[in-house]
C-alpha cells in the first residue's frame, strides 16, 4: 500500500482505495480491457454529508440520492444492533469507482491509497477492504490524538459495559436508544449546554465527566468526529467561547441525522466561512 496523495500525520478523513484489478487470463473479458485491466476503488469517509457529496460528483441522479438517503437510516437502524467494539465512529464507502485518469486524483480533496494490481477479483476486492479499515484506524487514532480526548477515551473503553455508569440511568443512555431526528436536541441538551455553562463560570476542572458521558453516548456512531470538533472547541476556547461555531456542528448533527443534508450543506458552509 502506498499514500500518493496525504499525509499519514495528517489525514482528511475521506479516502480512494484503488488499484489495478489484472484480467489477462480471463477469456470472458472484453478485448481492450483483457489487454489494459481495469482501475478501480472505493470511496470511503467518515462524513456523511461529504459520502453524498461524493455520489453527487459521480453525477448520481436525484432518484439515486433519495435511494442512498434511505439507505443511510437503514445503515443507522443496523448500527444500532451492532457492537462497534472499540472503535469510535462508523464510515461509509462506496465500491466500483471506476478510476479514469490516476493523475486525476492527486487534484482531488480526499486522500488517495494506492494498492496495487491484482489478478483476482476476490483478492482486489479483500485488499480493498483492508486498505479502507487500516486507513480509517489511521485516523481515528489521529481524531484521538487531535482533540486530546485520549484519557476520556481511554476511561471509557475501560469501563465494563455492566456497571458503566450505573449511577444515573440517563448515563447509560446511547445514541442508539434516542430517534435519529431527536438525537441533536438531546446530545445540545444533556452534554454541549451543561459544558458550555461550566467553562463559561469557571468550572473547567468540572468538564471531564460530562464529556466522558457525551463520547460514551457517541461512542460508534455516525457524528463522533463532529463531536470531538465540539469538546475540542470548548477545552480550548478558554474564556472565548465560539459558541456560534459550536452550535453550528451540533446544528450539522442534527440535520444530518434528520437527512436534512440541503440544511446540513448550509450549515457546513457556514462553519467553512467561520473557521477561514
Amino acid at each position: 500500500m502506498e499514500l500518493v496523495k496525504g499525509d499519514w500525520d495528517n489525514l482528511e478523513g475521506k479516502v480512494m482505495v484503488y488499484g489495478k484489478l489484472n484480467l489477462s487470463d480471463n477469456e470472458d473479458a472484453p478485448g481492450i480491457i483483457k489487454e489494459n485491466g481495469i482501475l478501480m476503488g472505493t470511496y470511503a469517509s467518515a462524513d456523511s454529508l461529504d459520502y453524498v457529496n461524493f455520489l453527487k460528483s459521480l453525477g448520481a441522479p436525484e432518484y439515486l440520492i433519495d435511494v442512498i438517503n434511505s439507505a443511510e437510516s437503514q445503515v443507522k437502524d443496523a448500527v444500532k444492533g451492532m457492537d462497534m467494539g472499540k472503535r469510535i465512529f462508523m464510515a461509509r464507502g462506496i465500491s466500483g469507482v471506476p478510476i479514469e485518469c490516476e493523475e486525476d486524483l492527486l487534484f482531488k480533496d480526499f486522500d488517495v491509497l494506492k494498492i496495487g494490481e491484482y489478478f483476482r477479483l476476490g483478492n482486489f476486492l479483500h485488499a480493498t477492504n483492508l486498505g479502507v479499515e487500516y486507513y480509517m484506524v489511521r485516523f481515528e487514532d489521529q481524531l484521538i490524538k487531535k482533540h486530546g480526548v485520549e484519557s476520556l477515551i481511554n476511561t471509557v473503553n475501560r469501563k465494563p459495559k455492566d456497571d458503566q455508569n450505573k449511577t444515573e440511568s440517563k448515563q447509560a443512555i446511547t445514541y442508539k436508544d434516542i430517534e435519529p431526528a431527536k438525537i441533536g436536541w438531546y446530545l445540545f441538551n444533556t452534554f454541549v449546554d451543561p459544558l458550555l455553562h461550566m467553562y463559561r463560570c469557571g468550572e473547567s476542572e468540572k468538564t471531564d465527566l460530562i464529556a466522558e458521558d457525551a463520547i460514551n453516548f457517541s461512542m460508534g456512531s455516525l457524528f463522533m468526529p463532529q463531536l470531538l470538533k465540539i469538546l475540542d472547541l470548548m477545552k480550548n476556547g478558554g474564556a472565548k467561547l465560539n459558541e456560534k461555531l459550536i452550535n453550528c456542528y451540533v446544528s450539522e448533527i442534527d440535520a444530518i441525522l434528520r437527512e436534512d443534508y440541503e440544511t446540513a450543506a448550509r450549515v457546513r458552509s457556514e462553519i467553512l466561512a467561520m473557521k477561514g
